[in-house]
């Protein structure tokens, strides 16, 4: 039996490559991950030619490490609103209570 069109069918027309990197609370870019769909393909440090240049032109999908979006640019003020209304939620430790 061979495959032919309907087999085809199955699958996914256009496989999605993206890149993402975690930003820490201080402002630097942990390496960036390639992905093919799910699938890690490999790590690219932020600071040699090719990581700079996709940061530059947008394409990695940035995340503070309170797992929230960060657009490009805004990772020090918008790390800093965070932290403080981190600071104002009650703890949820039992020795604070």
């Amino acid at each position: 039996m061979s495959a032919g069109h309907g087999e085809m069918d199955r699958f996914p027309q256009r496989i999605r490559k993206g890149w993402t990197a975690l930003v820490t609370g201080e402002g630097r870019v942990l390496p960036i991950v390639e992905k093919i769909g799910r699938r890690v393909i490999r790590e690219i440090d932020p600071g040699s030619a090719e990581g700079s240049r996709l940061l530059a032109e947008g394409k990695v999908e940035l995340w503070s490490d309170l797992g929230v979006r960060v657009e490009p640019g805004e990772e020090p003020r918008r790390l800093s609103v965070d932290r403080r209304a981190l600071r104002r939620l009650p703890s949820r430790r039992p020795a604070d209570s």
